[in-house]
C-alpha cells in the first residue's frame, strides 16, 4: 500500500514535468482513473474525447487528457486507464468549475459509470 502510494506520487511528480501549464496558473487539477474491467475500449474513448468539454468551462486555463506511456520503471505508476490534468489561476476558480454544470454533467455520464477507481491531486503551486 505505502509502495503503491508512493509510486503514485513519484508518478504525478514525472507527470507535472511534462504537462504543460501556464506560467500564471497557480492550482493544477489532476485526475487519474481506472476503469471497471467491463469498460469498452468506446467508453473509453468517449471518456478521453468528451473531455474537451471541461476545457471551455469559465476559469480553465489549460486541460490536457490522455493514457497512460507504459513503463517498466518501478517507480512509474502506468495502470491508469485515462489521466486528466487541469489548471487554474486560483483554488476558488478550480472550487467553482467542480460544481459547474459541464463538470457535472461529465463525471456523471463519461466517469462514473465505468470508473472502478478515481484518484485527484490538487497542487497549489509557488
Amino acid at each position: 500500500m505505502l509502495k503503491r502510494r508512493f509510486t503514485k506520487l513519484l508518478a504525478i511528480t514525472l507527470l507535472l514535468n511534462f504537462v504543460s501549464v501556464q506560467a500564471h496558473s497557480a492550482v493544477s487539477h489532476i485526475v487519474f482513473v481506472w476503469a471497471k474491467e467491463n469498460t469498452s475500449k468506446e467508453n473509453i474513448a468517449a471518456m478521453i474525447n468528451r473531455a474537451e468539454m471541461l476545457s471551455k468551462i469559465a476559469g480553465v486555463n489549460s486541460m490536457k487528457v490522455g493514457t497512460a506511456v507504459p513503463s517498466e520503471r518501478s517507480t512509474v505508476d502506468d495502470s491508469y486507464d485515462v489521466g486528466i490534468t487541469l489548471s487554474f489561476d486560483t483554488v476558488d476558480a478550480m472550487q467553482a468549475y467542480l460544481v459547474h454544470p459541464e463538470h457535472v454533467k461529465y463525471v456523471s455520464t463519461y466517469v462514473k459509470p465505468y470508473a472502478e477507481n478515481l484518484l485527484v491531486y490538487d497542487i497549489e503551486h509557488n
